[in-house]
């Protein structure tokens, strides 16, 4: 009887059962039997990865990839690692060298962009999000990357084509509701942007930014007694973090200001 192999079935099971914990059990026991089980550490990185044990992730991917270099889930895991721990450069590596090995290796080509898109270089976050959309064109993710790539360029129709194509899609995507809202409220078009903001704020009722935008876009369209009421609920719900702060002020100042011609 093999028992690591045992360690790592029963580790899989309660991995796909959502128990993290008693799946790192089990692939930590498999590797004590077998340290030179690739899957095991594969497997264990992923979990530790879901757990947001990014550290201990990233030493797993990197045991695996010491037993297996073109181990390209490894190398591709390794790069969305690396990238929340916010090691920009080491995940584009690790995405490059993914791709070497296989250039139609979507997930990468998607993380990849998603990296560069972070790292602020648009122009070739563009292209690898066109080259996963390329691969699959109905990647719901790439389509949003895409979006917001092309809004910062801005591309405003090409952001909102993408943001379209997003939520048809996915009906239930908030985030790129939001941003539909966002490009139709810089292009002017207040009705639409409102009803995008609203649809966001159905699917996420607690997401204090959307709130704000929502009463950005209602201030604008002269409703300032909703805009106020938004921009209440947004102070109470934005996180009130250091770098929120400056946003939450601004709030607070457009409310006194706008307690006058309510009055």
């Amino acid at each position: 009887m093999n028992h690591a192999d045992d360690h790592h079935r029963l580790g899989t099971a309660l991995h796909n059962h959502g128990d993290l914990e008693g799946a790192i059990a089990e692939y930590r026991a498999d590797l004590r039997l077998n340290p030179n089980h690739v899957c095991a550490h594969y497997d264990l990185g992923t979990a530790l990865h879901e757990k947001g044990d990014f550290e201990d992730a990233i030493t797993e991917y990197r045991a695996a990839l010491r037993l297996n270099p073109n181990h390209l889930d490894a190398h591709c895991n390794l790069g969305i690692a690396l990238r929340k721990k916010g090691d920009l450069e080491g995940a584009i590596a690790e995405y490059r060298v993914a791709l070497h090995h296989d250039p139609n290796h979507v997930a990468t080509h998607y993380n990849l962009g998603i990296a560069l898109h972070t790292k602020g270089d648009f122009d070739e976050a563009y292209a690898e999000y066109r080259a996963a959309l390329n691969l699959s064109p109905n990647h719901v993710d790439a389509h949003y990357g895409l979006g917001t790539v092309l809004q910062k360029k801005g591309d405003l129709e090409g952001a909102i084509a993408e943001y379209c194509v997003t939520v048809r899609l996915n009906p239930n995507h908030m985030r790129a509701h939001e941003a539909l809202g966002t490009a139709l409220h810089t292009k002017g078009e207040l009705k639409e942007a409102i009803t995008e903001y609203r649809t966001a704020l159905r699917l996420s009722p607690d997401d204090g930014f959307a709130h704000s935008n929502l009463g950005s876009a209602l201030h604008a369209k002269g409703d300032l007694v909703s805009a106020r009421q938004e921009y209440k609920k947004a102070i109470v719900l934005i996180p009130k973090t250091s770098e929120n702060q400056a946003k939450i002020k601004s709030l607070k100042s457009i409310i006194s200001r706008l307690a006058g011609p309510m009055r």
